[in-house]
């Protein structure tokens, strides 16, 4: 009888262990969305996923972001962008941040895909490719949430990025390819060229050089110029990716190189904003500012306010 209450008691408490809900893939007109039923006890819901290239294990993905609010009842990442067409693989994984009333702990849903099966968006047909069910892992155990934000679980105190420079690593840096403009406006131009910068001895490099030596003499004065084209990691079709020589506004002298993690990583870290009026207003400015910078001022202070919900 003793050894029956204990066997019975096993049963109950696999039956009870939390199991992330299967994602339902929703393909758009414009984008996709990829979501999760809420239930009670998840604080966090996060998507990392790949369009037709299989994610190497628990990467973060091309689509990557923490969900940390449910809408109408369920936890829904939205792409806005990527138009998916038919034969299309989204690959990816899915985690779920969930209080069972003494800890919290992180779950996973692993090795997932979708194939999209739809000629034309505005005739919306959903096949579901039956998930992979992988056992559910606790990756963060009881350990503390940072106040960081970034992608992916990751516990307090945990490096969250790292690079050694054995070689320059496209996957963590986006070399740029353009005109500097705002809000900078250095006199120069970046470019990837092994004149400008590379990885020696584990050591990032970068060099800058005189226009002339790679495009001639009097560059500066060309009226033809140089266009980046689709190269150009600037706003397109803008003098971040264009100009030529007219009076009296010469070209850039120089070339040289900038690295950046935009599209690649990111990661937030900010003490919340105080109730005194001034010190919040100071707050909510370097904010905007900061939003301002990452979006290459193409978004004005106003819309940036309705898109990210900053009380104007």
């Amino acid at each position: 009888m003793r050894l029956l209450i204990i066997v019975i008691s096993l049963l109950i408490g696999v039956q009870s262990e939390f199991v992330v809900p299967d994602a339902k893939v929703e393909v758009l007109p414009k984008g996709f969305r990829v979501s999760i039923p809420d239930q009670e006890g998840i604080k966090l819901f996060a998507f990392h996923g790949k369009l037709n290239e299989e994610m190497e294990g628990r990467e973060g993905g091309t689509f990557s972001r923490d969900i940390i609010k449910p809408k109408n009842g369920r936890w829904t990442f939205v792409d806005k962008i990527t138009k998916l067409k038919k034969g299309d693989i989204l690959y990816y994984w899915t985690y779920v941040d969930y209080f069972d009333g003494k800890n919290k702990l992180g779950y996973t849903n692993d090795d997932q895909k979708y194939i999209v099966n739809v000629d034309d968006t505005s005739e919306i047909n959903y096949t579901d490719v039956t998930p992979h069910v992988t056992p559910q892992i606790d990756v963060r155990g009881t350990c503390t949430v940072p106040v960081t934000e970034t992608e992916g679980p990751v516990c307090a105190g945990a490096l969250i990025f790292e690079d050694t420079f054995s070689h320059l690593d496209d996957g963590k840096w986006t070399v740029e390819q353009r005109y500097a403009d705002a809000p900078d406006y250095e006199f120069v131009m970046y470019m990837k060229r092994p004149e400008t910068v590379g990885v020696e001895d584990s050591n990032l490099k970068i060099k800058p050089v005189i226009s002339d030596q790679v495009f001639g003499t009097n560059f500066v004065y060309s009226t033809k110029g140089y266009d980046f084209g689709d190269s150009c990691t600037g706003v397109k079709e803008s003098v971040e990716c264009k100009k030529k020589y007219r009076s009296p506004f010469i070209l850039p002298p120089v070339i040289s190189a900038q690295l950046s993690t935009i599209n690649r990583f990111s990661f937030k870290y900010a003490e919340p904003c105080h109730e005194n009026i001034r010190e919040r207003n100071e707050c909510k400015f370097r904010y905007v500012f900061a939003l301002q910078k990452s979006y290459k001022r193409t978004m004005g202070i106003n819309e940036i306010y309705r898109q990210f919900g900053i009380p104007s």
